[in-house]
């Protein structure tokens, strides 16, 4: 498997464990303190959740906004034009990520194994196993505390999974009850949605794309850029969607989650996780 070139990381990470899933009552209270002692000591933090997640065959609850704006820009003698985004791929694109784990050892992350998910480092590739808690996103974050960026992780499929089983990357997330949760499901369909600490709200429906690559141990590289509440979505290198959300706009953790859409469990396999810190709402292809 082909790494990218490393960026030194070597602080040592806090990781938090959180289980959450929209729709019903106000989130559980989750007693922070805790879980940063149980995580110090390598014993994973449990409780119990009380939502449930939106099955992702529903009507999305939001519409998402057109990116980019419509309005046409206000024309001076001095001001250039605003490109539009690029399409080629980001990881092409930007060079050297300011982040990357290869997961040849553990110091980024911590081991859980509670009720909902368990997660092991093993062999170069970061394992996540959902325990089929029925409609129950659970996530597990490392110390990065990140706002402008683009994230990506390559992962692969379970070797048996439900259609709207689904798995991939929580981003900004300034807690443990909140954060843009961006993956794919079983059935090949890349969505983002933001949860909001009671319920997960569509950014982007889910939906196929050519480029996303299907079936049992399917593998793919999943991106997205987030600059502000702009938001474009990339699968093996290609933009595949794009939309706008407002809802947090601030730093927030990063790292991977589960949802189980049936008592069936499975595991995911991820590897190189990457993220590129960015200082413009659009950058420019390489000129050399």
């Amino acid at each position: 498997m082909k790494k990218l070139i490393p960026f030194p990381y070597t602080a040592a990470a806090l990781l938090l464990a959180a289980c959450s899933n929209p729709w019903v009552s106000p989130s559980p209270t989750v007693n922070v303190d805790e879980i940063v002692r149980a995580t110090l000591t390598g014993i994973a933090a449990e409780w119990t959740p009380t939502h449930t997640q939106e099955p992702l065959n529903e009507p999305p609850t939001e519409t998402p906004a057109q990116f980019p704006p419509t309005t046409e820009p206000t024309q001076t003698p001095t001001a250039s034009p605003t490109p539009d985004p690029i399409e080629e791929d980001p990881a092409t694109v930007l060079g050297n990520p300011d982040f990357y784990d290869a997961f040849d050892n553990s110091n980024n992350w911590a081991k859980y194994n509670n009720e909902c998910f368990a997660n092991e480092i093993e062999n170069g590739l970061f394992y996540m196993t959902a325990k089929g808690k029925n409609g129950i996103t659970c996530w597990t974050s490392n110390s990065s505390k990140i706002q402008d960026l683009y994230i990506q992780t390559q992962l692969q499929n379970p070797g048996a999974c439900q259609p709207d089983d689904n798995f991939g990357i929580i981003f900004r997330s300034p807690d443990n009850q909140r954060g843009y949760l961006f993956g794919l499901s079983c059935d090949g369909r890349m969505g983002l949605s933001n949860w909001n600490g009671e319920r997960a709200n569509t950014i982007v429906p889910w939906s196929t794309n050519p480029a996303i690559n299907v079936g049992p141990n399917a593998v793919n590289r999943i991106g997205i850029v987030a600059y502000g509440g702009e938001f474009l979505l990339y699968a093996n290198g290609k933009l595949v969607a794009q939309s706008v959300n407002p809802d947090h706009l601030g730093v927030g953790k990063i790292g991977y989650y589960v949802y189980a859409s049936s008592e069936g469990a499975f595991t995911v396999k991820f590897d190189d996780l990457a993220y590129w810190l960015l200082s413009d709402r659009f950058y420019a292809p390489k000129t050399d």
